[in-house]
């Protein structure tokens, strides 16, 4: 049975190496820039972030130059908060501090008087009982134990004190460190608002991946998208995906045979430099599964290659089936775009502290063309006005507590100076009474004058001592009821310019365009945005333009200079214009169409105010260059 199993396994790895050695092998290649710098969004508390400033698509780069700026928003806000809450916590802390060792200042008071009975009670029980009479014997010798027992209680009680003032004091050190590492965090957070390019290139800019719109400054991203990256002229690979079932027909260094899709007459060999130990799955492309591999270009290729560009590739022991010959077509070219302004203003909610939704409750209609200083949109939201009043009242409240305990202050600090000096007169006293001759007074009494006076004398020291401490209270409590009363007036003077900025004006000249939400829609009166959308552009309508999409197997058929002739879908209105600019690297053209394409800039010959942002255009070339 053995022999039979061995033998169907033999001949069923035959068959399926018959079958791997019959079938073709593919496997889809992109050209990609190599060490290219990814543009991140950077991190922020709260998403998504609108970008301030963000690099054009195309524009040359220096290495330090800035190409993406974010709104820090609540970033700012946490570091100015950390900081007030570090001053919070010093304040609270020596209040608690100082507190703690009042404590321990009555516990040593309490012990040094206790001390004191002690002593005394020792040398009463010294006496000889027979010089005594049974009743004070007793009566001394109970008063010594009770006064011995009450010292070592007593003397405990300090230990505690003493030791409950070092663990504070730990534990608010170990307290402001934490809130200090948040504050270190929370400041590079807020400088981490910018990214800067870290080498010479060009910048790509990207695409939304949810609506497929192209970043620009003013458009809303979340934190971890890559908006665009730096890539350097030239340096370039290939980066090629193998389905699961293809992969037995490529390993490494084996010559494979590839074919640029823009170039589809040129073939070229090259070889498998790496290729990825586990297969991953590419949403874009289905639910299939491919292996990832590192595909060394081909030396000496003479080919303006760009980064996006897509490509074939093959076993060298394969034919690439031929491609379609793209310009047999004599028909003229027809790119499929949109009019679009090379200026436009993002209008956006306020950021304000933890207020998070609005209520959008006036927007300019659609197409208004409207000058700088007007109104575009009003915002309102639920919590801004209670959240307010509230803030106003805890303000007047602390307002008033400061001036309480300043009033409270001064006759606690007078009855501080009234008990040291009644200290300090109770040591006079003592120090009068152990002045006399010692002749002249009983030995026990005298030696008991003598512990008065030292007793004094340690009582007058902690009694300084004491109201140093309820000094260092007092001032830690006004120092906390202030800085609390800075915080409310700082979330208060926010709240406050939130509210003034809930109406957004704007800031140039131009189209109001209404921006779509995340489920389609068109931003209108009454809709509900959350912080960081983007509900609206004013468009500059003296830089409108057309922004085409050329598919990628025609697109050497385009060259900046060509002349163009525009058609408005849906209406009569033909313009002329010229191609300014092709895109410096390829891209999928949408996420429900992942068929590469390359963008066309088109510059318009003049302008007609006919034109609104937005509206699809068709764009017929007059010339075909190959």
């Amino acid at each position: 049975m053995n022999t039979w199993h061995s033998l169907l396994i033999a001949g069923m790895v035959a068959a399926a190496s018959l079958n791997a050695a019959e079938r073709p092998f593919f496997a889809t290649g992109v050209i990609i820039a190599e060490d290219a710098q990814p543009v991140i969004c950077p991190q922020s508390n709260t998403n998504p972030v609108v970008l301030r400033t963000l690099a054009a698509d195309g524009q040359s780069v220096k290495k330090g130059d800035v190409v993406l700026r974010i709104d820090a928003g609540s970033s700012a806000q946490q570091a100015e908060q950390l900081r007030t809450q570090i001053e919070q916590a010093r304040a609270r802390t020596n209040k608690e501090i100082a507190d703690l060792e009042v404590k321990s200042i009555d516990a040593e008071t309490a012990w040094v008087q206790g001390d004191a009975l002690y002593r005394k009670a020792k040398i009463d029980g010294a006496i000889p009982r027979e010089q005594l009479s049974a009743l004070d014997a007793d009566r001394y010798a109970g008063e010594l134990a009770r006064t011995e027992r009450n010292l070592v209680q007593l003397e405990k009680a300090w230990n505690e004190a003493k030791a409950a003032v070092a663990r504070k004091r730990e534990d608010a050190r170990l307290e402001i460190q934490k809130l200090e590492v948040q504050r270190v965090v929370a400041e590079a957070q807020l400088q981490s608002v910018e990214v800067k390019a870290e080498r010479d290139g060009v910048f790509i800019a990207g695409f939304h991946p949810w609506h497929g719109r192209r970043f620009v400054t003013g458009e809303s991203a979340q934190s971890g998208f890559i908006v665009g990256e730096i890539v350097t002229p030239g340096n370039l690979g290939i980066r090629a995906y193998a389905l699961e079932s293809d992969r037995v027909g490529f390993s490494v260094d084996k010559p494979v045979q590839l074919r640029i899709d823009a170039f589809p007459d040129a073939q070229f060999q090259s070889r498998i430099v790496r290729i990825a130990g586990a297969p991953e799955q590419r949403k874009a492309w289905g639910d299939g599964r491919y292996y990832t591999m590192v595909v060394a270009l081909p030396d000496g290729i003479d080919l303006p290659l760009k980064p996006g560009m897509s490509a074939l590739i093959a076993p060298a022991t394969q034919t690439i089936p031929a491609a379609v010959d793209q310009s047999a077509s004599r028909e003229p070219l027809v790119l499929q775009g949109e009019i679009e302004a090379a200026e436009s203003q993002s209008v956006a909610p306020p950021m304000i502290p933890n207020t998070w939704n609005f209520n959008i409750v006036m927007l300019t209609p659609e197409g208004t063309m409207v000058q700088p200083g007007m109104p575009i949109a009003k915002f309102d939201t639920a919590e801004l006005g209670p959240s307010l009043a509230e803030k106003n009242a805890q303000l007047n409240e602390k307002q008033k507590m400061i001036e309480k305990l300043t009033l409270d202050h001064a006759e606690a600090a007078k009855q501080a100076d009234l008990t040291v000096s009644e200290a300090e007169a109770k040591v006079e006293k003592t120090a009068r009474k152990a002045s006399q001759p010692e002749s002249l007074i009983r030995r026990v009494d005298y030696s008991k004058f003598v512990i008065e006076r030292e007793e004094a004398k340690t009582l007058f020291k902690i009694a300084a001592q004491k109201r140093a401490a309820l000094a260092r209270a007092r001032l830690a409590e006004m120092a906390l009821t202030r800085a609390e009363a800075g915080q409310l007036q700082a979330e208060i003077t926010a709240l406050s310019e939130g509210q003034q900025n809930l109406t957004v004006a704007a800031a140039r000249a131009g189209m109001v365009i209404h921006q779509t939400g995340w489920n389609g829609d068109r931003f209108v009166t009454g809709s509900q945005v959350f912080v960081g959308q983007s509900v609206a552009t004013v468009a500059d309508t003296s830089t409108l333009r057309v922004r085409a999409q050329v598919p990628e197997a025609k697109s050497l058929q385009v060259k900046a200079g060509q002349a163009a002739r525009i058609e408005l879908s849906g209406s009569t209105v033909q313009l002329s214009g010229t191609i300014s600019e092709v895109g410096r690297a390829y891209r999928a053209k949408s996420n429900n169409e992942p068929i590469n394409v390359l963008d066309v800039m088109v510059t318009l010959d003049k302008p007609n105010e006919k034109l609104k942002p937005g509206a699809s255009v068709r764009v017929f070339l007059a010339e075909r260059k190959a």
